[in-house]
């Protein structure tokens, strides 16, 4: 295979191999065009130039250098070699690099890397065809996400989901929760739901951790709350909205995959807010809403939360309308109404007028919740939340993820503990403890 290899280098000045590949490419020992970076920023604007690069080489010592980096790399279909001097201990597989090499590089080495991986720039531009090794029996656990604007209570259901999961669940093989509630809102609530105060860490320290290199399940454990008795463990949000525009979307798809593959269900409570640069012409407000609309895309279910009222129902039928728009299937999404009326009238009234404000595109019906007297007294003292917010969600939910994802199990049913009985009727599918 003949021609030559377009190459950009990114390292730490100085370093001994970046001033040897670049001896090579000067005396015509290796056939390639050397393009010397100093930063990351500097790869991102050859990279987003439209030059077509066969590889990119990096230092495995810049910090700059992350899963981030490489991914935006393999998106400009450049895979990443990285030249590790031994004393950086990152997974660099995991991170999306194509081959580690050392850095007493030699030029054989160099040219047999290229040739595996990469194509010289005088070639046909053909995209090169990738297996999929997805195999279903190794699809991670289901994700759920919960939506909705501010006042809706979509905390509150995302909650109650998390430990409606958390009562179907089994125990982990250490006794804890196999169910994780995961505050992805851009001003997160959950600390205040659960008492746990303004703390750390959370979301922002997970991803950062994630960014640089892969965790061991073992790991997981620091980042994560127990809020007993509810039977789910919580990782909290950020706690200034600044700290959002630094998660980046391979970042946090990467941390949700984590723990999908450690832990039985995930549930997400995020903004609504799903615009990207598509939509508005700037990259800073996909990076705002970034992390929302990665939960999106990655969601075997989203919960769309919204009122009861007149308002409440225009809410609910704009925001269907935007997660159709980010291209989440109609059979994905399942409306629910809080606080709803328990006149089967008005529920009645709200069904239809979704289904002729949506369209050609309608849904499901609603799941309706109905509000519950003193439940921030619930919130306050992180008590079980009361099953009259379970009922509704058991009955729908729990079957729309199983017809999404065979893998859930909704044979058993709920139990329920003494005290918290309220007025459970027959069909409710619930059992006393």
């Amino acid at each position: 295979m003949s021609g030559r290899y377009s190459v950009v280098a990114v390292a730490r000045s100085p370093q001994g191999w970046f001033a040897e590949v670049a001896r090579w490419a000067t005396n015509a020992r290796v056939p390639i065009e050397l393009l010397k970076c100093l930063s990351a920023d500097e790869v991102d604007a050859v990279l987003g130039s439209g030059r077509r690069v066969s590889a990119l080489l990096v230092d495995a010592g810049l910090v700059s250098v992350d899963r981030d980096l490489v991914g935006r790399a393999r998106d400009a279909g450049t895979p990443t070699l990285v030249i590790d001097d031994g004393r950086s201990h990152r997974d660099w597989e995991s991170l999306g690099a194509a081959e580690v090499l050392p850095s007493q590089l030699e030029p054989d080495q160099l040219m047999e890397a290229l040739t595996r991986h990469s194509r010289p720039v005088n070639l046909p531009d053909r995209r090169i065809a990738r297996a999929n090794f997805d195999d279903p029996a190794e699809r991670p656990s289901p994700l759920i996400a919960v939506t909705g604007g501010g006042g809706t209570g979509s905390s509150t259901i995302s909650a109650a989901v998390a430990q409606l999961f958390g009562d179907l669940t089994p125990e982990r093989t250490d006794g804890g929760p196999d169910v994780v509630l995961v505050d992805a809102a851009l001003r997160g609530d959950h600390a205040m739901f659960h008492d746990i105060g303004d703390v750390i860490p959370g979301l922002p320290e997970l991803v950062d951790a994630l960014r640089l290199d892969e965790l061991d399940p073992n790991e997981l454990d620091p980042f994560l709350f127990d809020v007993s008795p509810r039977p789910y463990r919580l990782l909290l949000g950020a706690r200034r909205p600044r700290e959002w525009v630094t998660l980046r979307p391979r970042n946090v798809a990467a941390t949700l995959d984590l723990l999908r593959r450690h832990y039985g269900v995930v549930v997400v409570d995020h903004d609504r807010e799903l615009d990207g640069e598509a939509e508005t012409g700037s990259v800073d407000v996909e990076e705002l809403h970034g992390v929302a609309r990665t939960v999106v895309a990655q969601a075997d279910l989203v919960l769309a939360v919204g009122g009861s009222g007149m308002k409440g129902v225009h809410g609910l039928v704009r925001l269907l309308d935007e997660l159709d728009e980010a291209g989440v299937p109609v059979e994905r999404v399942l409306p629910v109404v809080n606080r709803a009326p328990r006149n089967p009238s008005g529920r009645a009234t709200i069904t239809a007028t979704l289904a002729r404000l949506t369209g050609d595109q309608p849904g499901p019906p609603p799941v309706f919740v109905p509000e519950v007297r003193k439940l921030e007294d619930h919130h306050r003292a992180v008590r079980r939340l009361p099953h009259a917010l379970l009922r509704p969600l058991q009955r729908r939910v729990v079957r729309a993820l199983d017809t999404l994802d065979p893998r859930v199990d909704v044979a058993g049913p709920i139990r329920v503990r003494p005290g918290e009985l309220g007025t459970i009727q027959p069909h409710d599918g619930l059992e006393v403890a």
